[in-house]
């Protein structure tokens, strides 16, 4: 489901909706933990050509995650071809800089892994906060 392929760099893949559902996220959610206790991580969420939107578990799920004081999270890429993924990145987004406290990020949508991965890796090396 999940893999590091560099330290702080975290690429998950969610082959199919029922990938996403919260109660399955734990082992990856303390891999984001224990990753991030330096410093904020990248995650990476590959979704399968059967995943063609976000239910609202999912997101207030991950919005609880980004809350939590013990995770940094310091980007989010989406990589899919659907157009209702992109808006939901995009949404997300647009909440994350509105927020005014330590749970910040940037999140975009990418319509390759290749291009998200290296995105992402970038802000591993970006300044401290």
């Amino acid at each position: 489901m999940f893999e590091m392929p560099m330290p702080g760099l975290i690429v998950v893949r969610y082959p199919e909706a029922r990938d996403m559902e919260p109660e399955r996220q734990h082992p990856l959610v303390e891999a984001i933990r224990n990753a991030s206790r330096i410093r904020p991580v990248a995650v990476v969420f590959v979704m399968g050509g059967a995943v063609r939107g976000l239910d609202i578990t999912v997101a207030k799920f991950w919005k609880r995650v980004a809350e939590d004081p013990t995770i940094q999270i310091g980007a989010m890429a989406m990589v899919s071809g659907s157009l209702t993924l992109e808006i939901a990145a995009r949404s997300v987004a647009a909440a994350s800089r509105l927020r005014r406290h330590r749970s910040r990020f940037e999140v975009r949508a990418f319509g390759d892994e290749r291009s998200a991965a290296s995105w992402a890796s970038k802000s591993l090396f970006a300044p401290m906060p």
